[in-house]
């Protein structure tokens, strides 16, 4: 019986097949090298707010951070290194930095809500740009503030929980402390000189248990102890919503000034925003007493809806 394939130089097909090979294979070894000179490649990294920095605790707490976090491997941080930071990535875009002796967040108040993470406890702090997946940590029990900062693209399908884990045994040899905390918001505000603000409770006890801002779910917070009468919400990550009934108004109001109307009530936004917080701060401008609120800027006008139908309740 004839053979088909007789007579058939198989010479170029293996020597095709073998350089296909090779091809793949050069590829793999190349993209490798891209990686490995991506680890190799020193990172730069900005200065930040962290006056403990150079302390030995924060030597040692560095010098103890792991070789790779979640597939990430410890890059190399460009000089001027700043002292306290440690850094993981395998490209520009997936970095996870840790910062040790960092001063506390302006958000981190007595109304904050914390998280316990391998035996510390923690403030999450998240960006509120829009489309932006970033978020930051905060030890608040230890001598030295830590700050975790990853995003979505760092992350994958992890969580910052996860993340944290990995620095137990470093973040349990911290020496304890209690991080310094910033005033609740608008609880430095003068209280109003010889005007009645009997109304304020009515009001206060009217506005909602619960915010819907943007799919964001804001739950009422208990009266903090020591700070003026005053309602508050909270939620994972977010800047509280804050009201506020019976204060001076502002002096930064002019007339002519912008304002915005909702639901028949006109409000002024002061835009002197406090250091570090990126919320909004308004002005009922007709009500008597004062009525003034502090929210995130995402959560601004759900905050300003709620409001307004209590000012016209009971005010």
């Amino acid at each position: 019986m004839h053979d088909a394939n007789e007579g058939i130089n198989k010479v170029p097909i293996i020597i095709a097949l073998v350089l296909a090979i090779l091809l793949v294979v050069g590829v793999i070894v190349g993209a490798r090298m891209v990686a490995d000179r991506a680890y190799q490649t020193p990172v730069a990294i900005a200065e930040v707010d962290s006056p403990a920095a150079g302390s030995s605790e924060c030597g040692d707490f560095i010098a103890a951070m792991p070789t790779t976090v979640i597939g990430l491997r410890r890059a190399v941080i460009a000089d001027p290194a700043p002292a306290g930071v440690a850094v993981w990535q395998k490209t520009a875009s997936r970095q996870i930095t840790v910062r040790c002796g960092v001063a506390a967040p302006a958000q981190l108040t007595d109304l904050s809500q914390l998280e316990e993470v391998a035996g510390t406890k923690w403030l999450q702090v998240v960006d509120t740009t829009p489309g932006s997946t970033l978020q930051t940590w905060y030890t608040t029990d230890r001598d030295k503030v830590v700050a975790v900062t990853a995003d979505g693209e760092a992350l994958q399908s992890h969580s910052m929980p996860e993340v944290i884990t990995t620095f137990s045994d470093a973040l349990a040899a911290l020496p304890a402390g209690s991080a310094n905390r910033s005033p609740i918001p608008l609880s430095e505000l003068p209280a109003a000189e010889g005007e009645d603000t009997s109304k304020c409770d009515g009001l206060l006890s009217t506005l909602p248990a619960t915010i819907d801002a943007g799919g964001t779910q804001y739950s009422r917070a208990k009266q903090p102890s020591g700070a003026p009468e005053l309602a508050a919400w909270t939620a994972p990550g977010a800047e509280p919503i804050v009201v506020r009934c019976g204060v001076e108004f502002p002096t930064t109001y002019e007339a002519g000034a912008r304002l915005s109307q909702v639901n028949d009530t006109p409000w002024f936004e002061d835009t002197t925003l406090g250091n570090g917080t990126t919320a909004s701060v308004w002005y009922a401008v007709d009500a008597h007493p004062v009525v003034v609120l502090s929210a995130p800027q995402a959560a601004a006008q759900s905050a300003l809806v709620q409001v307004s139908a209590a000012i016209r309740l009971k005010l």
